[in-house]
């Protein structure tokens, strides 16, 4: 079989038609499915463990996962072509095999499992803050307000730091934080099965434990924005410290993984026509984003050192630009390899206003619900005091 020629080397004829399949649009949505994971991790975490340090940004950590994961489906939904079928997922998925269509179909399985997080994300909040709602109960003027409130307290005594409520809430973190590290992990499942010509799995067999890891870092990212609001510059200092350790550590070991997922792409692949394509597709950009990673473990250790907010906010900003570089060659980039593992295509996507809009739809849906649910549930002057 004979292949056209390219700029870029050898492609299928039919591969011009459309040789982007995937939207921008997805990369916001895998951008809040690691909010939602990230912040399942770190609340179920804190509860779990109910470090001093931690429990100030519980409060935030489960109005983030509760935000972010209410929408997050509304990612794949602007993507789809016959949007009106949606429903389908949910009422004729395929997760179980059979004679006749064997396997599992991945995304049908995600979709399933998105209900399992979005209700063990309510759940938590909801029993974990119910003291609080139970004391804003009692100070309530209007009836209307207090009805609300103690219906959202679900029987809870004011203030009480130990019960029912809290018990199960902590109960209910573990299968939480493990929905969580499932869902961050999803998309790098998705790449392994959808773009089998690539043989992902085994050239970058590290690639779920990477998206887990920038899960935390762009978590901490929002987190950092949303204490810098809350607390007007004035961030407690063992607060600081422990979103420090965490940014460094997760930023530290997500350095060790794309550097080994790289040399070990270079020099145990290089040769193979697949591998050397990617390599020339996308070694720069690798080193670029190991460059930015590289600047934000050094803010992260002048942050250490200083207890700066600034600095930390400058390494979550490189770290985040880092992430959503990688995003992109892995989701958009990655669709221009062509299926014949011999050569790219140079695609273009222009951006119209309807794809600009569901961009930027998401986050504005996620901004909504945050505002909701915290003008409910307020962090509280104790959160900031323990």
């Amino acid at each position: 079989m004979s292949y056209s020629t390219y700029p870029g080397g050898y492609v299928y004829p039919n591969e011009y038609a459309e040789p982007i399949i995937w939207l921008p649009v997805l990369i916001v949505y895998t951008i809040f499915i690691s909010i939602a994971s990230g912040s399942a991790i770190l609340s179920s975490y804190a509860i779990i463990t109910m470090r001093k340090s931690l429990i100030k940004i519980i409060p935030l950590t489960l109005i983030l996962a509760v935000s972010s994961s209410l929408i997050i489906l509304l990612g794949p939904l602007a993507d789809l072509r016959h949007p009106e079928k949606a429903y389908l997922i949910f009422t004729s998925s395929h997760i179980v095999p059979s004679s006749t269509t064997p396997g599992i179909a991945l995304i049908a399985l995600m979709a399933n499992l998105w209900i399992f997080l979005a209700v063990f994300a309510i759940l938590v909040m909801l029993l974990f803050l119910a003291p609080d709602i139970a004391e804003k109960a009692v100070n309530a003027r209007s009836r209307f307000s207090k009805l609300i409130y103690k219906i959202l307290s679900l029987g809870a005594k004011p203030g009480e730091t130990k019960g029912i409520h809290l018990l199960l809430a902590k109960i209910l973190s573990y299968p939480y934080m493990a929905i969580g590290i499932i869902w961050s992990t999803y998309y790098a499942g998705l790449l392994f099965t959808a773009v089998p010509i690539m043989y992902l799995y085994n050239l970058l067999p590290l690639l779920p434990v990477s998206f887990l890891i920038e899960s935390l870092i762009i978590t901490i990212f929002i987190l950092l924005l949303a204490l810098f609001v809350i607390y007007k510059r004035n961030i407690p200092n063992d607060v600081l410290m422990i979103l420090t350790k965490i940014f460094f550590g997760s930023v530290a070991f997500y350095i060790i993984i794309i550097s080994f997922e790289f040399f070990r792409l270079y020099y145990e692949f290089s040769g193979q026509p697949v591998v050397d394509v990617i390599i020339n597709r996308f070694g720069a950009i690798n080193l670029y984003v190991l460059l930015l990673m590289i600047l934000a473990l050094i803010m992260g250790i002048v942050s250490s050192f200083i207890r700066s907010i600034y600095s930390l906010a400058l390494g979550s900003i490189l770290s985040l630009i880092g992430i959503l570089i990688n995003r992109w060659s892995l989701i958009i980039d990655l669709q221009t390899i062509s299926r014949t593992g011999l050569g790219y295509l140079e695609a273009g996507i222009i951006f119209e206003w309807r794809l600009i809009g569901n961009m930027i739809a998401l986050p504005l849906f996620f901004v909504a619900i945050f505002t909701v649910i915290s003008m409910i549930y307020p962090i509280g002057k104790k959160y900031q005091e323990v």
